[in-house]
């Protein structure tokens, strides 16, 4: 089964402030520079899992996006698809996060990604695959043409990203195989609401299957046969990003091996605590070894249904 992922590829600073962070006046942190981005962090994930993935997106003619290239190559995605922009440099995040690894605040410069359109992904786009990944990162434009597209796989995944980005999905939701959001993300699309209403209105508009992150609180599932709800898993928190990305992986390799909402949820939710265990978007670890040996520890439904995958 193979992916093609459609997004962003970012180079990361996080800052960690070296006690709760105070608005509006200096705080002490430390900075450590990364790799991200929402579709770079879903593509490493689902080679890791085993999965051949291709990679659409744009960096700059720069140091940062000759490191992230070389990064996806050693991998194992196919960067093929990647283009280099000659007047954009290569998109940045930073990411303020409280000593307990929770986000304070994020800043994200995408500038770059407004250059990668529907021209720009129509090569990745006509290559036969069994499952798309795209992160609303992307231009409007060229969310529209993948979603529309005759050459569209049977499944086609998407994450809103941001409030204002999840806009860019409004008028495309009945074309969403499964759709991954968080509270914020999912009102900003079907209006306010407690996170079960929320999945199960996004359903009633048309998205085959809604996997809603809530952070500790868990996950809000909901497709066809309903809403589901799932703890998070207590683990030491280290640094949640990459959290949802790991999340996204897991949840689209499971349903790509026949596993149902519920199944590919828990499974799921095994790759989200692994990757805030970890200070790294995707962990080196991130496999399949790496989840079953965390579901012989969580969750020994999920142990069986690993099998699958």
């Amino acid at each position: 089964m193979s992916v093609a992922v459609f997004g962003s590829v970012v180079a990361d600073t996080r800052l960690v402030t070296e006690a709760p962070a105070r608005l509006h006046t200096s705080n002490p942190a430390t900075s450590r520079a990364a790799a991200g981005g929402v579709a770079r962090n879903v593509a490493i994930a689902l080679a890791r899992l085993g999965l051949p993935v291709r990679l659409s997106s744009r960096v700059g003619e720069d140091a940062e996006g000759r490191a992230l290239l070389e990064g996806l190559r050693a991998a194992g995605v196919d960067t093929d698809g990647i283009g280099r922009s000659a007047t954009q440099p290569t998109a940045r995040y930073w990411a303020v996060l409280e000593p307990s690894g929770e986000l304070v605040i994020g800043l994200a410069d995408m500038a770059v990604l407004e250059e990668h359109g529907p021209a720009e992904v129509a090569p990745v786009a006509a290559r036969r695959a069994d499952a798309w990944f795209l992160d609303c990162n992307l231009p409007a434009t060229t969310l529209a043409l993948l979603l529309d597209h005759p050459a569209r796989p049977a499944l086609v995944a998407a994450d809103t990203v941001s409030a204002a980005k999840a806009m860019r999905l409004a008028d495309h939701l009945a074309r969403l195989d499964l759709l991954f959001t968080n509270a914020a993300e999912a009102a900003a699309l079907v209006g306010p609401g407690a996170p079960a209403e929320l999945a199960r209105r996004l359903v009633a508009k048309g998205v085959g299957a809604v996997v809603l992150g809530q952070g500790a609180a868990g996950l809000a599932l909901a497709d066809h046969n309903g809403v589901h709800a799932l703890d998070a898993h207590t683990v030491p928190v280290v640094d949640v990003t990459g959290a949802g990305d790991a999340l996204a992986a897991a949840v689209l390799a499971a349903r790509l091996a026949g596993l149902d909402l519920a199944a590919a949820g828990r499974i799921g939710r095994l790759a989200s605590a692994l990757a805030v265990a970890s200070d790294e978007a995707v962990p080196k670890d991130f496999g399949i070894p790496a989840l079953r040996d965390l579901a012989l520890r969580l969750d020994s439904e999920a142990h069986v249904q690993l099998a699958r995958l």
